[in-house]
């Protein structure tokens, strides 16, 4: 089953040949090709959520917080929120996350200097930060 979701998802993210060459092009803020070495996932709208300025993705019964550096801040030309997995055959929320980008109706801003520092503070801290 999870084989068969895998090609499925495949083939939504390929299926439109113009699209490829943005495919292509996507890099996170380390530089790493998304496409390359990952797995994308186009993401329903109740699978991703932006919460306490982090986003967050449903996975496997769990909503698991992006790494700052996997959140592609660009134009979204495919239309719904991707992410990209570096273990396609083992996705559960352990999972490495290459990168993200939230849909093209969500326009993403890059947090403040200070809200990403208090953001940093708050994960190493464990506290939360009320805004």
């Amino acid at each position: 089953m999870r084989l068969a979701l895998l090609l499925a998802a495949a083939v939504i993210l390929i299926g439109d040949e113009s699209l490829k060459p943005w495919f292509d092009s996507l890099r996170n803020k380390l530089g790493l090709y998304c496409c390359a070495e990952a797995d994308g996932h186009p993401l329903d709208d109740g699978e991703w959520d932006i919460k306490d300025n982090s986003y967050h993705i449903f996975v496997q019964g769990e909503w698991t917080i992006m790494p700052d550096d996997a959140v592609l801040l660009g134009p979204n030309k495919f239309g719904k929120a991707i992410v990209w997995f570096r273990d396609p055959w083992g996705v559960k929320p352990s999972s490495r996350i290459q990168c993200f980008i939230p849909d093209r109706a969500f326009k993403a801003e890059p947090l403040s200097e200070a809200r990403q520092v208090a953001a940093n503070v708050t994960k190493l801290s464990g506290l939360v930060l009320r805004t």
